[in-house]
């Protein structure tokens, strides 16, 4: 796995374990779900990861021609996701805010594509 790709693979590891916790603009459970699945553009660490969470629980990840997969799921009102490289195959969960057409976390920024 060239250095890039490790770089972006823990940045996103990082972002979805550490988003902030705002009430005013943390999605619902309701929310998410309209939310997931869906594609979306990530920004982490400055670097752009396309992402794909398909309805059977499948995500994949991408970045520069480089791909990883894993899951996706909703549980408590938090995002979960498990993937081999960007998580080292641990589950991470998280809550989502909201920001404009932005939804945010420490070190990490993503809309619907």
């Amino acid at each position: 796995m060239n250095r890039f790709f490790a770089l972006a693979c823990a940045g996103f590891a990082v972002a979805f374990t550490s988003l902030p916790s705002q009430a005013q603009d943390t999605l619902s459970p309701t929310e998410l779900r309209q939310l997931f699945p869906g594609t979306f553009t990530a920004v982490v660490k400055g670097y752009t990861v396309h992402i794909s969470a398909k309805g059977n629980g499948v995500l994949v990840g991408s970045v520069n021609g480089l791909k990883d997969q894993g899951q996706w799921s909703l549980q408590g009102g938090k995002l979960c996701i498990t993937m081999a490289s960007f998580t080292g195959g641990k589950p991470s969960c998280s809550t989502v805010v909201a920001e404009g057409d932005w939804y945010r976390g420490r070190g990490v920024k993503f809309r619907k594509s």
